[in-house]
C-alpha cells in the first residue's frame, strides 16, 4: 500500500516538474524571441491549450497505468494536486525570475500591458477620461503583480483555477468499469 503511495506520489511530482519545464522553456522562448509577445492575446490561449493538452496526457497515462479504470473523483483528485504541484513550481520559478534573473522585465511587461489595453480601449472607442482613469489603475496595480506578495496572491488564486480546470478535464480522463447490458 505505501508502495502505492509512494508510486502516487511520485508520478504526481514527476509530472508537474514536466509540465512546468515545458512552459518554462515556452516562456523562454517567447522572452528571448520578443518580449512584447507576452501580452498578445494568442500566448495565454497558447499557454492554455499546452497545459489542458498535457494533463489530459497525463491523467490518461496515469489511468492506463492503474488498470485502465479511474473514476471521476480519483481523476479529479490526481489533476487537481499535479496542477497544484505544477502552480508551486511555476510560482517559485517566476519569484526567482523576476527577481534575480531580469528585475527590470516586469517594469516592462507592466508598460506593454498597459500600452496594449489602452490601444484595445481606443479601438472600441472608449472616452479619454476612461482611458486615463484605466491607465492610472494599471500602473498601480499591474507592477504590484510581478512582486514575490503578488506572485503569492495569484497562486492563491491557482487553488481556485485548478479547481475548475481539474473539474472539467476529469470528465475526459476517466473511465469507468464497463457494465453489462446482459442481467443475469
Amino acid at each position: 500500500m505505501e508502495s502505492k503511495q509512494n508510486s502516487y506520489l511520485i508520478d504526481i511530482i514527476t509530472n508537474s516538474l514536466l509540465l512546468t519545464s515545458i512552459l518554462i522553456i515556452y516562456g523562454l522562448l517567447i522572452y528571448v524571441i520578443d518580449i512584447s509577445l507576452y501580452v498578445k492575446w494568442w500566448y495565454g490561449i497558447s499557454v492554455l491549450i499546452i497545459s489542458v493538452s498535457l494533463l489530459i496526457y497525463f491523467g490518461i497515462n496515469y489511468r492506463k497505468s492503474i488498470g485502465g479504470i479511474l473514476s471521476y473523483k480519483d481523476s479529479f483528485i490526481y489533476l487537481y494536486i499535479l496542477s497544484l504541484f505544477s502552480a508551486l513550481f511555476q510560482l517559485i520559478w517566476g519569484i526567482v525570475f523576476f527577481q534575480i534573473i531580469d528585475p527590470e522585465l516586469g517594469d516592462k511587461l507592466s508598460q506593454l500591458v498597459i500600452e496594449s489595453t489602452v490601444s484595445m480601449m481606443e479601438g472600441f472607442g472608449t472616452g479619454g477620461e476612461a482611458i486615463d482613469a484605466t491607465i492610472e489603475q494599471l500602473e498601480e496595480d499591474i507592477p504590484q503583480s510581478f512582486t514575490p506578495i503578488g506572485q503569492i496572491k495569484n497562486f492563491g488564486w491557482q487553488f481556485l483555477t485548478a479547481a475548475i480546470s481539474s473539474g472539467i478535464i476529469a470528465i475526459f480522463v476517466k473511465k469507468n468499469k464497463e457494465v453489462s447490458d446482459r442481467l443475469n
